[in-house]
């Protein structure tokens, strides 16, 4: 299950996951091999590794992704009953893979993804390694790193390595099959960084990433470093580093000491600086009344429906429309009526567009009326042309292209992260005639290579609404410009006091996340095993979930009336994370078949 929790986003029903994708079986299979898969990149690579090397059998079970807030656990125990199902009718097996994203959060349970290894560890048993590979943006527990063998998270943000990162999984998973004993250690700092100070094309995280492969030997496996999800709010955020030694943990200590440290020592450089909306407006204004000023990009990361945003807030359109900004591109904004009265106004006729929003603390009317032409209209069905969803089959459902006085919108009928120009070209947008682009997610992208004058501006954007994440900001591939990013105040208030292991209290999922305070000291705490190294500790996760269970029964029977209510101001939007379990199966030797949850492996 791939899922990146927001516990300010709306929760993520069964249907959330078989709108999104939902494949079972040989589906995975055929789809992992097809000219543009729906699944993620690592799959891709996975399988296209395994194959190379051959002699496997896969024996896939479950693949599912969305987008949004917490998963309902009802639905997150179904599957993770159908996985070991699946895994126990898979008979023996040789290994197993999971991909899934590290931020996963249930209505009942905050650490989604350790529940979900562990009940893959408790089907195959310690003797058939698992492999896993991770979003950087995951929030990684002690029970997440103690269930598997092999622990890869992607290296790049932009996620440009996906496939790499699956190949390097397999790979990894041939090593203990011939006889390399993986040794993990972890470190969790106290640093909470937003997304916007998480790239890797340069900043505190990009060096803290290079350091980490500069340390790599013929001792060390792997680095996988990960900043997490602040807005996962749960104890367990924190920057992880995990480093797997090969047959020992001496070389693995020691880089992971050092790697800590350089976090530590880098700690307030993970803080943004904000800037506000006006002033970026004032730019975008500028920027189409001047062509000699460099275009620019806005990513209204608060919008990404891949991190829980409900893709159709009106922050951003509406400052600009108000302003008589021209020459702006806005993509996407979700809106499924809009587009239908689109349709029946027909192309090249005017249309009185009503912008339904979500509030997100809005005060007043969440709709915004405004004058606009119809340009063009498309079916939605896409393939992605660059970066992370190059190759990949996309569907948008239908969408409109609205121009107001000089501003155009790309209308979406589903939530689209809108993170490759297809979206805007499919409805023959020319993109090189834009001043200003405004897109709901700059990871998506690549960094832009910028002339001297056209130099990047990295600076951050808040909005009215202070207390919740807004936008962040970067340059397309196709562009060259300033970047502004934009983010809340909050996302630059993330370091914590001590380290801790658990650096956070929140226990329950409707709380707003704490503010942090930043400590004096510069160097991590040292301890006998390291500066916050630790084995991972084994977790009687069987016991905890027959106890909520039984809880759950208690209060049904003693509030059979109590109903779930939505907390004001959250947005219960779809955001799952690909999560994928698949056993692996080597047939030369003495090898037994490796079980998987989302695939698994027989020897043939």
């Amino acid at each position: 299950m791939f899922l990146e929790s927001n516990a300010f986003a709306r929760t993520v029903s069964e249907q959330g996951f078989r709108s999104a994708v939902y494949l079972e079986g040989a589906e995975i299979d055929e789809d992992a091999r097809a000219e543009h898969p729906k699944v993620m990149g690592e799959v891709v690579g996975f399988y296209s590794k395994m194959d190379q090397l051959g002699g496997w059998e896969s024996v896939p079970i479950l693949y599912t992704m969305s987008g949004g807030g917490s998963v309902e656990h009802d639905f997150f125990e179904a599957t993770v009953d159908m996985v070991q199902a699946g895994l126990a009718a898979a008979g023996p097996l040789d290994g197993v893979y999971i991909c899934n994203h590290g931020a996963m959060v249930t209505t009942e349970e905050e650490d989604g993804d350790g529940v979900f290894f562990a009940a893959v560890r408790e089907v195959v048993g310690s003797h058939v390694p698992i492999a896993t590979t991770l979003d950087p943006h995951g929030n990684v527990s002690d029970l997440m790193v103690d269930s598997v063998d092999i622990f890869v998270a992607y290296r790049t943000d932009p996620h440009m390595d996906q496939v790499e990162r699956g190949e390097e999984a397999a790979h990894l998973l041939h090593e203990v099959w011939h006889g390399m004993e993986p040794r993990k250690v972890a470190v969790r700092l106290p640093i909470v960084p937003p997304n916007v100070s998480l790239f890797t094309d340069e900043g505190p995280f990009a060096e803290l990433i290079a350091a980490g492969q500069q340390g790599m030997t013929a001792d060390i496996a792997n680095v996988s470093i990960l900043g997490g999800f602040a807005f996962s709010d749960t104890s367990k955020n924190g920057l992880t580093i995990v480093v797997t030694g090969r047959n020992n943990d001496a070389a693995a200590q020691n880089l992971a000491r050092d790697l800590a440290d350089l976090a530590w020592q880098n700690r307030r450089r993970f803080v943004c600086e904000p800037t506000s909306m006006a002033e970026a407006v004032e730019r975008a204004v500028a920027a189409g009344q001047d062509a000699s000023l460099p275009p620019m990009v806005f990513s209204d990361l608060g919008d990404n429906c891949g991190a829980g945003g409900p893709v159709n807030t009106l922050w951003m359109l509406e400052a600009l429309h108000q302003a008589d900004a021209t020459g702006v591109l806005i993509v996407n904004f979700r809106d499924r009526r809009l587009v239908q009265a689109a349709q029946a106004a027909g192309v090249g006729n005017p249309l009185e567009a009503r912008f339904t929003g979500d509030d997100w603390d809005r005060d007043g009317d969440t709709t915004y009326l405004a004058n606009a032409h119809v340009l063009a209209l498309h079916d939605g069905h896409l393939i992605g042309r660059r970066g992370i969803v190059a190759g990949k089959s996309l569907y948008a459902g239908p969408m409109a292209l609205l121009e107001l006085d000089g501003i155009q919108v790309v209308v979406t009928s589903r939530a689209a992260v809108g993170n490759d120009p297809i979206y805007s070209e499919a409805l023959g947008v020319d993109l090189g005639a834009m001043r200003t682009i405004v897109v709901k997610v700059r990871s998506s992208f690549h960094q832009p290579t910028t002339s001297s004058s056209n130099t990047k501006i990295c600076c951050s954007l808040t909005r009215p609404a202070a207390h919740r994440q807004c936008s962040a900001g970067c340059p397309l591939s196709d562009f060259l410009g300033p970047c502004i990013h934009s983010t809340k105040t909050l996302s630059g208030r993330t370091l914590w006091p001590t380290h801790k292991e658990a650096h956070r209290s929140c226990t329950h999922r409707n709380r707003r996340p704490t503010e942090s305070v930043e400590s004096n000291s510069h160097q991590l705490p040292r301890s006998p095993a390291g500066p916050g190294l630790r084995r991972v500790a084994s977790h009687d996760w069987q016991r905890l979930r027959r106890r909520r269970k039984r809880e759950t029964r208690i209060s049904t029977r003693v509030q059979p009336t109590t109903s779930t209510v939505d907390r004001p101001g959250n947005h219960r939007t779809n955001c799952v994370c690909l999560s994928l379990l698949r056993a692996v199966s080597c047939t030369g030797g003495n090898r037994k078949p490796v079980a998987n949850v989302q695939g698994n492996m027989k020897p043939k």
